[in-house]
């Protein structure tokens, strides 16, 4: 499902600037 995949992309993107 791309629905999915953009949820996940999205996650890592929010994800990576908590942790930077």
């Amino acid at each position: 499902n791309f629905g999915s995949l953009l949820g996940l992309c999205l996650a890592s993107q929010i994800l990576t600037g908590l942790f930077l």
